[in-house]
């Protein structure tokens, strides 16, 4: 099965928050030897890795909800054109996150996701037309 990069993005953010719940967990384990600045720091991964990840688990429910919706006759063009807007979305936010790699490769979907979005409606514009029919 091959992994979609939602799903892979999901998953990794799921493992992060696990991280920080298990050393949010260690430091209650061991609060009487652990000062104070510890749990705070444990605390703020903690509520940011749960942040993180119900972004991308409501950004993966509205990518579904879109999925949905574009079974409704909604031009291959315009899902094309908002799959590019996610990924430049989320090469911002790889960007801020520090992870360039990422992020640049990200930012080349996007450009891709684009041109294939142009070139789609450009096909979808040419089988719109109606000819008409000679006379005789």
């Amino acid at each position: 099965m091959k992994n979609h990069p939602d799903t892979v993005e999901l998953l990794q953010k799921i493992d992060k928050l696990l991280t920080a719940v298990e050393s949010l967990h260690n430091c209650l384990q061991t609060l009487e030897a652990v000062p104070n600045d510890s749990y705070d720091i444990a605390r703020t991964q903690l509520r940011n890795a749960a942040r993180e990840a119900s972004h991308v688990i409501e950004r993966h429910r509205s990518t579904q909800e879109l999925n949905q919706k574009s079974e409704q006759n909604v031009p291959h063009s315009l899902a094309l054109l908002a799959s590019a807007e996610a990924a430049e979305w989320r090469a911002n936010e790889l960007r801020k996150n520090g992870d360039y790699a990422e992020a640049r490769q990200a930012s080349e979907r996007a450009i891709t996701l684009r041109q294939a979005a142009s070139e789609a409606a450009v096909i979808e514009r040419r089988q719109g037309m109606h000819l008409v029919q000679p006379i005789g």
